[in-house]
């Protein structure tokens, strides 16, 4: 009866061991596949960062038909810049007889294509070019009134900016 018993205790406690080394298991693959899955949207962000560097490359360097060819892939951009009052439409449609005209619409393109087109009367308010832009530190942001949910993208613009110039 001892015996049974210690042996029924043992039998337990291998169980519960087991049992915990399951857990742990599923536990470590739970955490895998998150770190998988967040690997991935790095690596995403990575590409689409490159992605928006060549866009800006392609603005300040002025290239016709990088520019035409980024409109093109740009159409959703395109819309929702529409949208939110018309000023990139506008813009499009005057032509520019300076090369300071023409740096204000390269910042406007920038400001769209990433995602930030609803800063543009701000910047153009404040008669910002994208030399000016580049030059702009996390509290010139802040007292431009740029929502804190877009400071983030805006200063990664800056930095593509930065690095197109280069």
């Amino acid at each position: 009866s001892l015996a049974e018993q210690a042996t029924q205790e043992s039998e337990l406690s291998e169980l519960r061991r087991l049992q915990e080394d399951q857990q742990l298991e599923r536990e470590q693959e739970e955490w895998l596949a998150a770190s998988l899955a967040e690997q991935a949207q790095q690596e995403k962000d990575i590409e689409e960062l490159r992605r928006l560097t060549v866009i800006a490359e392609q603005q300040l360097s002025g290239s016709p038909t990088a520019g035409s060819t980024n409109r093109v892939g740009m159409s959703e951009q395109d819309g929702s810049m529409q949208q939110q009052g018309g000023a990139y439409k506008q813009t499009q449609q005057q032509p520019s007889s300076s090369s300071a005209s023409a740096e204000v619409g390269s910042l406007e393109e920038a400001l769209g294509a990433f995602g930030l087109a609803h800063l543009w009367p701000v910047m153009r308010d404040e008669e910002m070019d994208v030399e000016t832009y580049i030059m702009l530190e996390y509290q010139d942001l802040v007292d431009l009134g740029v929502e804190p949910c877009d400071q983030p993208t805006a200063l990664e613009l800056i930095e593509a900016l930065k690095l197109a110039k280069e």
